[in-house]
């Protein structure tokens, strides 16, 4: 898998912008309560955790948040699913690749937004005004697929110690156990 990447030749075209100019949000109606999870399509709750599937989906392609609770956190649905209403979606303005978007908010420290002394809240209306730097659609894409390989080597890098870990677990058993 090649990650080779040339951070200097990005320097030159940067652009200073706010989160507001390159994304908007749309709020999630569905609620853990009123959810059946009988259907074919992912419900997602914070930190990417299946709830359940459900009849319907409301997007394909996006980013969700946790704006209550557990705040931040963003993460990345390539397919067609659902957020339930303590997340909220994130999709990219044009000329804005996704990728990047994902991995731009991924640097936010959402801590100085939160409010609330019990419940944590972070509102969209504060974080987008966070100040970012922004280079051309076609950089973009570079910058994007470049930490996607990065996370793929991640993913694969943690399946292959779980099965290692596995493997030894099986020859544990063999030869300690009767």
């Amino acid at each position: 898998m090649n990650i080779n990447f040339n951070y200097q030749k990005l320097e030159n075209n940067i652009n200073k912008n706010i989160i507001d100019d390159i994304c908007f949000r749309k709020l999630s109606n569905n609620s853990i309560k009123e959810s059946k999870f009988e259907g074919e399509y992912p419900i997602y709750s914070a930190n990417k955790k299946i709830l359940g599937k459900i009849k319907k989906y409301d997007f394909i392609n996006f980013i969700a948040i946790s704006k209550d609770g557990t705040i931040g956190n963003p993460f990345y649905i390539k397919n067609k699913g659902s957020i339930i209403n303590t997340l909220e979606y994130i999709f990219p303005k044009n000329n804005i690749d996704i990728k990047y978007l994902f991995y731009l908010l991924q640097t936010i420290n959402f801590k100085k937004y939160e409010v609330g002394s019990t419940i944590k809240h972070i509102y969209f209306n504060e974080w987008k005004k966070e100040k970012i730097k922004l280079i051309d659609i076609n950089k973009q894409k570079l910058v994007g697929n470049f930490f996607n390989k990065i996370d793929q080597l991640i993913a694969n890098s943690n399946l292959l110690i779980k099965l290692i870990d596995d493997y030894k677990k099986s020859f544990l058993n063999t030869i300690f156990k009767n």
